[in-house]
């Protein structure tokens, strides 16, 4: 986005234009109010009388007056402290022999060498002493822009201090490769923050990658740092100016790179319309390599995300991270100029690994992960996703889309509320694990809060806990997909949706898991097991139903399913039963009386194995007692101690 900008004298005397260059009128184009950009500036413009060669050595001088060195280098008596009062130094260089600086008094004209610190830790950048150019311009001067903010920071850490602070601003930085070197690193090439280092913006800061087309850049970078931080201000990427040329994706512009950055913040940073990724996390080099530096201890806080063209924020390698506070919107989505690029995910942790000879090679892996109090929405894939990462948390975050983790370790999903506006086909609430996965264990998701999904909670795989989840008006609620030593108990479910239905599994198998203690109050069916354990594998698994609360608008589904053990359970509908195998129903409430057009329990083909025992067995009037079609062999079922009542 162009800024309107009256252009400026990057001079000592100041003063306003007010032209209609073609520059500005490009920036007129964009209806930006230039009142929002005035700089703070009230330099003196008047020649100075005194000189600096009449110094003596530990006295102090306050500069109130542009002084031109006349490129000269004038060597400093010793100890000299410089103050700032208004004036300005420039064109020549000051050789010192200890003594201070005022931060106010250097500048992109002005050199300082010798022994001298500054006289405090922060230093408040005057883009006119600079020489920056604002608004929109040409390529040249928005590589000077990027080099005079670099040599700032250079210039400040040099000499002492830990702070760069920039007020009003807004301009545009050339950061791509210029001359195509492949010795070229994004983080370094951007504006590059050092160790022990802040850099400081404001709402008024916006710093907008100049159109480019690279496939990788970065308008900021910490690479191999340790105690760097940025704070503040507006980052805008060029994805729609963006020159898609070439065969590549063009997939890596980012507009804050963390390259094995430890001990770092990013707090109060808005990124926007990256042609990449808004942020991207991971290390230096990989795990294998001797010199491998993973990104560490980096915590990103009350930061907000827009319209990046793949995603949000990636992850990719880190440990004991943290993302808290911070507002996801619209990730990956198409825009006017350019079309979103996969994943397309509000945060995607994606560690890449892979299996080298029948073992796991790791390049890159997350460990430690804490994803909390977000906000996030629009998001054109789904919202949170930990592709492949190990105990990572995501708690407290509000969610218009998904929350999904693949080939984890250690997720913990807890007390998220997730709310979709109107039900998408497909979509669903949260998804865990992959089927067959081996590389998957103690994953848990609890205390959430689901609303408004085609499906509320969907897992897949082996090692999950699903539990006291409030999951309402979804059409079905939780759906299992060849789970494995899985636990879902104690969840809350309610839905209004057209024959919502509450547990749901459909050609799949179900090995030494259990649904326990759960309360469902649906439209639809309450649970439906449907072609369940049917081969050989599946003869010795077993599944357990226990004290549950089943209540439901239809009858429930149990069709060419095996090893099921309902248990304790209060049931307010008929149950259909047809060609299923092993099942045991000992001490249920059962109660199909409002179904008038089924039996309590009906039977349907031949069931094998059935063991009906000490129930309370409700019946419409009309239909009484258990019923089995002509195909059924009563062989197969066996009834006791069960009592049955009427209405």
């Amino acid at each position: 986005m162009r800024k309107n900008l009256a252009p400026l004298l990057a001079a000592f005397i100041m003063f306003t234009l007010f032209s209609c260059s073609s520059d500005e009128l490009a920036n007129d184009e964009m209806g930006i109010n230039t009142a929002d950009l005035t700089l703070k500036l009230n330099r003196s413009s008047s020649p100075c009388e005194k000189n600096l060669l009449g110094m003596v050595s530990n006295s102090k001088l306050s500069i109130d007056c542009l002084s031109d060195l006349g490129g000269q280098t004038i060597n400093m008596p010793k100890g000299v402290a410089l103050n700032f009062d208004g004036g300005s130094l420039a064109n020549g260089t000051l050789n010192f022999n200890g003594g201070t600086i005022d931060g106010r008094l250097l500048s992109r004209g002005l050199k300082i060498t010798g022994n001298v610190q500054l006289a405090n830790n922060t230093v408040q950048f005057e883009p006119s002493q600079w020489g920056i150019v604002q608004g929109w311009t040409n390529k040249g001067n928005a590589k000077n822009n990027k080099e005079s903010i670099m040599e700032a920071i250079t210039q400040v850490k040099k000499l002492g201090g830990n702070t760069l602070e920039i007020d009003a601003m807004d301009a545009y930085l050339y950061v791509g490769n210029e001359y195509n070197n492949p010795n070229w690193y994004a983080a370094e090439e951007g504006i590059s923050i050092p160790s022990n280092f802040k850099l400081k913006m404001n709402d008024n800061t916006h710093l907008r990658v100049y159109p480019n087309d690279d496939e990788r850049y970065a308008l900021i970078g910490m690479r191999g740092v340790t105690n760097a931080k940025v704070e503040g201000g507006h980052l805008h990427g060029d994805r729609d100016d963006h020159k898609y040329t070439g065969n590549g994706s063009h997939e890596w512009g980012t507009l804050i790179e963390i390259e094995g950055a430890q001990n770092s913040t990013v707090s109060n940073v808005s990124m926007s319309e990256a042609s990449g990724d808004g942020m991207n996390i991971h290390s230096l080099r990989f795990i294998w390599e001797a010199d491998y530096r993973p990104a560490k201890n980096v915590v990103v806080d009350n930061c907000s995300f827009d319209k990046n063209r793949r995603n949000n924020l990636s992850i990719t390698d880190g440990q004991d991270l943290i993302i808290e506070n911070s507002t996801f919107k619209n990730a990956g989505v198409d825009t006017k100029n350019s079309k979103g690029t996969n994943p397309r995910f509000a945060i995607d942790v994606e560690a890449h690994r892979e299996r080298v000879n029948g073992q796991i090679k790791y390049y890159e892996k997350v460990d430690g992960l804490i994803i909390r109090n977000n906000v996030e929405s629009g998001s054109q894939r789904g919202g949170f996703l930990v592709s492949i990462g190990d105990n990572v948390t995501l708690e407290n975050n509000t969610m218009e889309t998904t929350i999904t983790y693949r080939y984890a370790n250690g997720t913990i999903i807890r007390n998220n509320t997730l709310k979709s506006d109107k039900i998408k086909y497909s979509s669903v609430a949260i998804r865990g694990g992959e089927k067959g996965s081996q590389t998957q264990s103690n994953n848990k998701i609890y205390g959430n809060k689901i609303f408004n999904y085609v499906q509320g909670i969907q897992i897949r795989g082996k090692d999950h806990e699903v539990y006291d989840n409030t999951i309402t008006n979804c059409n079905e609620s939780i759906y299992v997909i060849d789970i494995k030593d899985s636990k879902i108990n104690n969840n809350h479910i309610k839905s209004n949706y057209f024959r919502g239905k509450g547990i749901f599994a459909y050609r799949t198998t179900i090995e030494n898991s259990e649904f326990n203690d759960n309360d469902i109050e649906v439209t639809g069916t309450a649970f439906n097991f449907i072609y369940v354990n049917r081969g050989n594998e599946a003869k010795n698994y077993n599944v357990d139903i226990k004290n549950n609360t089943f209540n439901s608008g239809y009858w429930s589904n149990i069709n060419n399913a095996h090893n099921l053990n309902f248990q304790n359970n209060n049931i307010n509908t008929s149950i259909r039963i047809k060609d299923a195998g092993n099942l045991t129903f000992n001490r249920n409430g059962i109660d199909g009386s409002n179904d008038i057009y089924s039996h309590t329990l009906l039977f349907q083909g031949n069931s094998k194995n059935v063991r009906i025992s000490y129930n309370t067995l409700t019946a419409n009037k009309r239909k009484q007692n258990t019923y089995t079609y002509p195909s059924q062999n009563d062989s197969g079922i066996q009834e006791w101690s069960n009592t049955w009542k009427y209405k």
